[in-house]
């Protein structure tokens, strides 16, 4: 029997089946589940540095949902943040570890590890956890442990003396992370923790300059990494035995003695471990290496282009290689290449180096790049997968550097700046807004000073107020304030628009304008230069009304003993009324 289905259909299944694959993506490379697909738990995602997710993201039209503060304020955020399902995590260069909630933005906990003055090391999540790997002062290694909900430190641990400078990995209750450049080329390791803090293996690595953004990938039973030489190395994940290693400069049909160094993460794909180096300011080169996933050994297949400076992880979707390149002052760009030889299919071209690692939001039949420019007053910029740019963004009033990339969740872009900051962007809802608005005071003397606050939803672009219902726009400005001369019941209008349409919200009677307070009101007053001011014959005037119970003769106004008292104070003090 032959089955005939519509191309609908084909499309409907093929989106599904990708769904699938994506949940099931861990199960079947590593043989051990992990967190949801909208978790971004570490670097570039999960233990396989995949960087790509089926969670959506802003795709056309972002705005900022929130702009998270460091605490203490100001202090640097110069790695990528991880995402749960409720919180956002960073650590910021002071050595606090801070958690927002992924909604809202609002700080939940900020809590201690060491004090030092830059942290690179982009932390993991694992059972409950927050793993981080900092520096002290004497940028000697430390790995802490928090609870993720409430902040609570659960355990700490010096680990070296030299320092931490690559991102945590966290699979299967284990951590991995490894001695950083302190030291220069000497014996440094990559080592082993349980999520309990207790030391499990530590491999030793002779004659390197250390580990500096080199973090590991773990495929079914291996743990695999490259070193700053430029070597990859294949480890038993779970006790550390040697399994294979190989020089990318000597050992492969494609090897090249001036690959320089690698400063780069390894992501697996499809019987691939993939990485980049760099060998000038403007030179360097993208690895594509085979690994046998059952065996642990690195096979002599792949290639390696020669495409310029990367410090950037390449993440592997539908055949494509997307990998940014460009050092720090220097100009950039993010590349896409042909998975099966290497080839160049477009770039993206910045006006800074992409040191980041770009990430991935796959979306139906759609695909979303998105990365960062390594310079001062940068951006995040999204692109399409034909090398189109979607959107770019500027934080306004933060001209922090941007040095690494963002993180993918719940429909949600996140990424932070050395100016302390933590942003959380998400696609603006393609209707037209719904205007609501709240004035402080409603009620009051003339002259009266009405501060407007909108609060619209669904992100308008422009504000028109009538403040008194004549039809004539007063204000343009979000937040206007607004002073009434003239006693008076006032409505007020807004008008809310974006590019889908506008909306309009009037409330009516809302403002009340009483008469200048002031009882007499007498132009003709002494009280110069126009009778604002109290006189004390007014004053004595005053109390009589109030004593005897008559109104003020000029204006007819009743007098209390408030009244009285501020009218005597107003001429006390000199002030005008």
């Amino acid at each position: 029997m032959t089955i005939k289905l519509k191309i609908s259909h084909l499309k409907a299944l093929s989106f599904c089946a990708l769904l699938l694959l994506s949940t099931l993506s861990m199960v079947s490379a590593n043989g051990v589940g992990e967190d949801p697909d909208d978790f971004w738990t570490q670097f570039q995602h999960n233990a396989l540095k995949t960087g790509f997710t089926y969670s959506s993201a802003p795709y056309s039209d972002p705005v900022v949902l929130w702009r998270g503060t460091t605490n203490p304020p100001q202090s640097a955020v110069s790695v990528s943040p991880v995402i749960t399902d409720e919180m956002a995590y960073i650590l910021i260069s002071g050595g606090n570890v801070c958690a927002y909630n992924k909604t809202s933005g609002d700080l939940v906990w900020s809590s201690e590890t060491k004090d030092g003055s830059l942290q690179t090391s982009i932390p993991a999540y694992g059972n409950g956890k927050v793993i981080v790997a900092v520096n002290d002062l004497y940028n000697n290694g430390y790995l802490f442990a928090f609870n993720a909900s409430n902040g609570d430190e659960l355990w700490n641990v010096s680990v070296t003396e030299g320092n931490f400078a690559c991102p945590v990995t966290y699979f299967d209750h284990r951590i991995y992370v490894a001695d950083g450049l302190k030291g220069g080329i000497s014996t440094k390791y990559y080592y082993c923790y349980d999520d309990e803090g207790n030391l499990l293996w530590k491999h030793v690595n002779n004659d390197t300059a250390g580990f500096l953004w080199c973090g590991a990938s773990i495929v079914e039973d291996y743990m695999i990494y490259p070193t700053h030489e430029g070597k990859l190395v294949s480890l038993y994940r779970t006790n550390g035995t040697f399994v294979d290693e190989v020089d990318i400069t000597t050992d492969l049909s494609f090897s090249r003695s001036d690959l320089g160094r690698i400063r780069a993460s390894v992501s697996y794909n499809d019987g691939y471990i993939y990485t980049t180096s760099e060998d000038t300011y403007t030179e360097g080169y993208i690895w594509k290496v085979g690994f046998d996933p059952v065996n642990g050994v690195f096979i002599d297949d792949g290639w390696g282009i020669r495409r310029g400076f990367s410090t950037s992880t390449p993440v592997v979707h539908d055949g494509k290689v997307y990998v940014g390149q460009g050092e720090h002052g220097y100009t950039g760009d993010l590349t896409c290449l042909n998975a099966s030889d290497g080839s160049l299919l477009w770039s993206y071209p910045t006006d800074a180096g992409v040191k980041c690692s770009p990430v991935i939001s796959i979306q139906e039949n759609e695909t979303y790049i998105y990365f960062t420019g390594a310079k001062t007053n940068s951006s995040l910029y999204c692109v399409d997968q034909d090398g189109q740019l979607a959107w770019q963004y500027n934080p306004p009033d933060d001209y922090g550097y941007i040095l690494q990339g963002a993180a993918i969740s719940d429909g949600k872009v996140f990424f932070g700046t050395d100016g302390g900051y933590l942003y959380c962007l998400e696609e603006a809802p393609h209707e037209a807004p719904m205007p609501d608005f709240t004035a402080d005071p409603t009620s009051g003397y003339d002259t009266l000073s009405v501060d407007l606050t909108d609060h619209s939803t669904n992100y308008p672009t422009t504000w028109s107020w009538d403040m008194d219902d004549d039809g004539i726009i007063d204000h343009t400005d979000q937040n206007p304030t607004h002073y009434y001369d003239a006693p008076g019941v006032y409505t007020v209008t807004l008008n809310v628009s974006n590019v889908y349409g506008n909306n309009i919200l009037s409330k009516t009677d809302y403002i009340a304008v009483e008469a200048d307070w002031n009882p007499w009101n007498d132009p003709d007053s002494e009280g110069l230069p126009d009778g604002t001011y109290i006189t004390l014959t007014e004053v004595i005037d005053a109390y009589n009304c109030f004593r005897n119970g008559t109104p003020a003769p000029e204006t007819g106004a009743t007098i209390d003993l408030t009244n009285v008292i501020d009218m005597y104070n107003a001429f006390r003090h000199g002030n005008p009324m």
